[in-house]
């Protein structure tokens, strides 16, 4: 495989010893999987791409021990269908992962394990539509995960119940026609939340009650048409709501441009370039 002799000649050159801290495979067709012989041979990488290839599944003793250096993995813009088993638990000290752009329909309770470092998780643009309760279950370190343009419709209540040092999350461009505040109230640390271009009708004056350090909401692009007047009372922090294309701006702007009223550095944006406090839908 094309993977095996990139390896094995660095290997021959530097007499056994990798010395590089990144190694770049891209623009080449590997095939179908990997197996121990391998990437498990190179000791000392740091970041590793392999994105824009045609990898369709990997074996999951690929990423083994002697890859405990990596702390950035990319697998963008592959035709991966699943994360076999524990795949990326011999990457202790991964900090980024980005599997965007493949073809996964779900995340299972293993499909994470072992991964407490990581920071970054990007998933965007597969056809993600099941997730384990338990998928993000151990990722305490986790700042930013994003699931944006998939097919989900809905989470398990403890989805996210690891994920306390969460700042950014984005959901946006999926079918979700609801959001509860059990969901989440785990996400103390969330600032950013991106829930654009879903099926979302209403909210209710909970759904963020417990996100006091949100600055910017993204419900743009939905079907709502009920706010609960409250909805954001509690979010002193709160700076920017995107609220554009949503049925509500058109059948009670009034309501719509009080949510804020009890924060003076809270801006509702109503259109991409008009605040609801001005805007006209005439």
């Amino acid at each position: 495989m094309i993977v095996n002799v990139f390896v094995a000649t660095l290997l021959c050159l530097l007499n056994g010893h990798i010395v590089y801290a990144d190694v770049t495979l891209t623009k080449s067709v590997l095939e179908s999987y990997f197996n121990s012989s391998g990437v498990t041979t190179v000791y000392s990488l740091t970041t590793l791409a392999l994105n824009g290839n045609s990898i369709s599944s990997i074996d999951s003793s690929t990423f083994a021990s002697n890859l405990t250096q990596v702390t950035t993995l990319n697998l963008n813009d592959n035709q991966l269908t699943s994360i076999n088993g524990s795949l990326f638990s011999g990457l202790t000290n991964l900090i980024t992962l980005t599997i965007n752009n493949n073809l996964l329909t779900s995340l299972t309770s293993t499909s994470f394990t072992g991964l407490s470092k990581l920071e970054t998780l990007r998933i965007r643009s597969n056809n993600i539509a099941s997730i384990s309760s338990s998928a993000f279950s151990g990722l305490s370190s986790l700042k930013s995960l994003d699931l944006q343009s998939n097919e989900i419709s809905s989470f398990s209540s403890s989805t996210f119940s690891s994920l306390t040092s969460l700042t950014l999350l984005q959901l946006y461009n999926n079918n979700l026609a609801s959001i509860s505040s059990t969901l989440l109230s785990p996400l103390t640390s969330l600032t950013t939340i991106v829930l654009g271009f879903n099926n979302l009708t209403s909210l209710s004056g909970s759904v963020f009650s417990s996100l006091t350090k949100l600055t910017s909401i993204d419900i743009s692009y939905n079907s709502i048409t009920s706010i609960a007047s409250n909805v954001f009372s509690s979010l002193s922090s709160l700076q920017t709501v995107r609220i554009m294309n949503n049925t509500i701006i058109t059948s009670n702007i009034t309501l719509v441009r009080s949510l804020c009223s009890s924060n003076s550095n809270c801006n509702i944006w109503c259109s991409n370039t008009q605040l609801c406090s001005s805007y006209s839908s005439s």
